[in-house]
């Protein structure tokens, strides 16, 4: 097997690739989160922290509120911002400037829980992102790094590696980024394509399933989204695609993002590439579908856990189950759910996912529910 490519390519969007990571790690240190977010967020000690392949003396924490398997770890905003050699200003506390090696200025928007910014790799404004202070140092989460500044994430074993763009394309040993063919059925809009898939050596090692960053091959992909090669010269991926025998092969989730699509794997023996146009049907059309697929997703644990929290406290789902309500079913386009939240008034995701945890904790108690737009946790 014939196998050309770079290790690796600074990419923006690792943050929808890491979906599927459960990784956690990081260096020992004597500060303490504060006594209420315990409970949340606490030091990892197994693993370190290199950038630039230098090891850092700094603290990670881990983030155990998420849904599934988001990665977790929070590192030091300055700490890692310096070492990837951009500059750092606090002008105020409620207000950060970072100025990268490209000569772009982040302008961060500090509250009391999130961080907001604009001037990222992107040029959008961001959504605010939690992040956690111990003894006056900023800990922000490790995914969002790539959006900041050209970096990328990979781990070896239980060890965190940030590398700047710079460094990665001075330093490229040339590993080898393919893996072993993997026995995957590959779907396109519900129907089979003939695809092969081979692992992406560069995903850290998860639970659970974590095939839609693997590399697939990209022409039978292509044809059956009635795209032309030529098409996809200016899509951007966030890893190099490789020649295998010949053929073109990319990260599968990457794909999703140039077609403004979405993603789906529920086993290991198959996964879903979804156009914009096409309808999903494995998306609740209601909220009462919702609930039966919630009961089907969930672990009987963790339906208890849901059944028997305080109505008042279910806004501690928001970043966990909450966030996989969002990313699952409402963020993709087309979704029946969205649609019918719109039709009922309501456009945005985040009260569209609280009604629906608020809707599921009433019928886990055999409460009636009627769908009020100002209803949320």
């Amino acid at each position: 097997m014939e196998i050309c490519g770079d290790k690796k390519k600074s990419f923006a969007a690792v943050f929808i690739c890491l979906l599927f990571c459960m990784a956690g790690s990081g260096c020992s240190a004597q500060s303490q989160i504060p006594e209420a977010d315990t409970v949340q967020y606490y030091i990892v000690e197994e693993a370190n922290l290199y950038i630039n392949d230098e090891l850092q003396q700094v603290a990670v924490y881990w983030n155990d509120n998420f849904f599934q398997s988001e990665t977790k770890e929070y590192v030091p905003l300055q700490a890692c911002m310096e070492a990837l050699g951009c500059t750092f200003e606090r002008k105020s506390p409620a207000n950060i400037i970072i100025r990268t090696p490209d000569n772009r200025e982040i302008d961060m928007l500090v509250g009391d829980t999130t961080i907001s910014y604009t001037g990222g790799i992107r040029d959008v404004a961001r959504v605010p992102w939690e992040y956690i202070e111990v003894d006056g140092v900023i800990y922000y989460p490790l995914y969002e790094f790539p959006e900041l500044v050209d970096c990328e994430i990979f781990f070896e074993g239980k060890d965190i590696h940030l590398d700047s763009g710079e460094y990665i394309k001075n330093n490229d040993a040339g590993d080898e980024i393919v893996g072993q063919k993997v026995d995957i059925d590959v779907y396109v809009n519900d129907k089979k394509v003939e695809a092969l898939v081979y692992t992406n050596l560069t995903m850290p090692p998860v639970q659970g399933l974590n095939n839609l960053c693997d590399y697939v091959q990209l022409e039978p992909i292509i044809e059956a989204l009635g795209i032309g090669l030529p098409e996809t010269a200016e899509w951007d991926f966030m890893f190099d695609p490789v020649i295998i025998d010949g053929e073109i092969y990319v990260d599968f989730s990457a794909i999703r993002y140039n077609i403004d699509g979405s993603l789906r794997q529920d086993d290991d023996s198959s996964m879903y590439l979804y156009s914009a146009d096409y309808e999903r049907l494995d998306i609740p059309a209601n909220l009462e579908e919702a609930y039966k697929a919630l009961d089907g997703l969930l672990d009987p644990e963790d339906v208890d856990y849901i059944r028997n929290l305080p109505e008042d406290e279910l806004i501690e789902l928001h970043f966990g189950l909450g966030t996989w309500i969002r990313n699952n079913w409402l963020y993709p386009a087309n979704s029946r759910l969205s649609e019918f939240f719109y039709s009922a008034g309501l456009n945005d995701p985040d009260g569209m996912s609280g009604v629906i945890l608020l809707g599921y904790h009433r019928y886990l108690n055999g409460e009636e529910y009627v769908l009020d737009i100002g209803d949320r946790p």
